[in-house]
């Protein structure tokens, strides 16, 4: 303890005035600090000029031109390591890592880097005060203390592989920050690399904290690479009574009409397999955005529906259930009551009788009790209704009847034509059967009947007025045509 008082060489007093002396510049920065950010924020952005002031500030009052002896003080040294090294460190956190790369540069941050060198710089000044102001020799720690490194290191060994790991993702690269992965059936995007594990973020926004060590050891798909855009695919069972030729083009011309799906590559479609009871194709294609691609299949897998369906082709199933579903199979007999009705409408003037079966095909027929609700006011539904048989009801918010609606007559466009909720109540006033189309079965008709084209467009613009009373003046301007077209596009 002598030989440490010795080693020293400084008098109390003389430490106790530097102590003070750094506290009081550190106290009036902080206070400066405090009046020019407002923001916490943005002082912690800038606090590194705060430590570069404070060394400044404090090596100027000990007297610039007598370096040697302020260092040869041990604890201004002391002081003046603590302070180079909260400078590095807020520099790199605070400033550079923050906001010089994400908001100037607009680069991916690695964290890793930025760790290592302030490890290391940590681990050096620490070398540094050991030496020239506790007077310890290393050495001899570093002897004595080979056992208690040993047993720490097979008890962290777990950690200690998913720090090497970390270093090793950071040379090899991967994946970078942004791309989507897939390691051990997690799929995500990457959102940050540290040294102990990766995050990512799935596509239902939950965040997954992958240890570094697992994905050295599992396999790892990066669906970003080598190029940006990510391939999917979806197997369908098709009816070996039909040409591959027939199914090939039926679904090519329906991948074309999804504007989600990439241009080049372009999609194929490939016969793979002979199952004993279908044939299977793999729908290959491209998208930019992997977030989207559950929405993707979704809307590939229910357009083709409607177009196997306008085209007759089946989805076959298994023998042993065909005669079961072939009872429970939708269909509407074709009388001549049901075709007038249809034909006499504005809606579907000239269509044929190949037409009007391709119509009951594709929509449905529900039943409401007298005095049932088809929707409220409120609704996200888009169906349109088509009335067979019955009345309805349309009543506001206030309860207000302002029109009875019968055979022939149709209702709920506007939530199809501009995708907003349901402005009005609809009630059945007696049992109502509807003819009911939905936003698939709209599309497709629109895509093979130019008649219908023109049935809409006449009547949308005939019901412009009304649009008009339930639109800001500033959309007033669109009609309801134009709307019409931009999501029907």
């Amino acid at each position: 303890m002598k030989e440490f008082l010795k080693g020293i060489n400084i008098s109390f007093s003389k430490s106790g005035e530097l102590l003070i002396l750094s506290f009081l510049i550190y106290l009036v920065l902080s206070l400066i600090w405090r009046l020019i950010f407002r923001s916490r924020q943005q002082g912690n952005t800038f606090s590194f000029l705060k430590w570069l002031l404070f060394l400044l500030v404090f090596n100027l009052i000990l007297g610039i031109n007598n370096l040697k002896a302020i260092f040869q003080n041990k604890v201004a040294l002391t002081l003046n390591l603590i302070s180079l090294w909260m400078l590095l460190k807020h520099f790199l956190k605070g400033f550079y890592q923050n906001y010089y790369l994400p908001k100037i540069k607009n680069k991916n941050i690695n964290f890793i880097y930025f760790d290592l060198i302030i490890i290391s710089t940590f681990i050096i000044f620490f070398i540094i005060f050991l030496r020239e102001v506790l007077n310890i020799n290393l050495s001899s720690i570093l002897t004595s203390s080979a056992i208690i490194t040993g047993v720490v290191g097979l008890s962290m060994q777990d950690t200690i592989g998913s720090l090497i790991s970390g270093l090793l993702i950071q040379i090899e690269k991967p994946f970078s920050i942004g791309e989507w992965i897939k390691v051990n059936n997690l799929e995500g995007r990457v959102v940050e690399i540290n040294w102990r594990y990766t995050k990512i973020q799935t596509i239902n926004f939950d965040y997954i904290f992958i240890p570094n060590n697992s994905i050295s050891r599992d396999t790892l798909i990066n669906y970003s690479r080598p190029i940006s855009r990510i391939y999917r695919y979806i197997d369908v069972g098709i009816n070996f009574s039909i040409s591959p030729v027939r199914i090939k083009s039926t679904i090519l011309e329906i991948l074309k009409q999804i504007p989600e799906i990439a241009k080049n590559p372009l999609p194929r479609v490939l016969l793979i397999d002979y199952d004993n009871f279908r044939m299977i194709y793999r729908i290959g294609y491209y998208i930019d955005r992997f977030e989207k691609h559950r929405q993707i299949q979704d809307k590939i897998l229910s357009s083709l529906w409607y177009a196997f369906k306008q085209k007759n082709i089946s989805f076959p199933l298994p023998k042993q259930n065909l005669i079961f579903d072939r009872k429970k199979e939708k269909t509407y007999p074709l009388d001549s009551k049901i075709i007038n009705i249809l034909t006499s409408s504005t809606l579907f003037n000239n269509f044929s009788s190949q037409e009007i079966e391709n119509l009951l095909l594709l929509s449905d027929q529900r039943t409401y009790p007298q005095n049932t609700f088809i929707f409220q006011q409120g609704d996200r539904s888009t169906e349109l209704y088509f009335i067979l048989k019955g009345k309805v009801e349309i009543k506001t918010d206030k309860k207000q009847t302002i029109a009875v609606l019968g055979q022939g007559d149709f209702f709920g466009e506007m939530a199809l034509l501009t995708e907003e909720p349901r402005s009005a109540d609809v009630l059945a006033v007696e049992d109502t059967l509807c003819l009911v189309i939905d936003k698939e079965c709209f599309s497709t008709l629109l895509a093979h009947n130019f008649n219908f084209v023109q049935n809409i467009k006449k009547v949308f613009e005939e019901r412009k007025i009304d649009l008009e009373k339930y639109k800001p003046k500033h959309q007033a301007k669109d009609t309801l045509w134009t709307i019409f077209s931009k999501i029907f596009k």
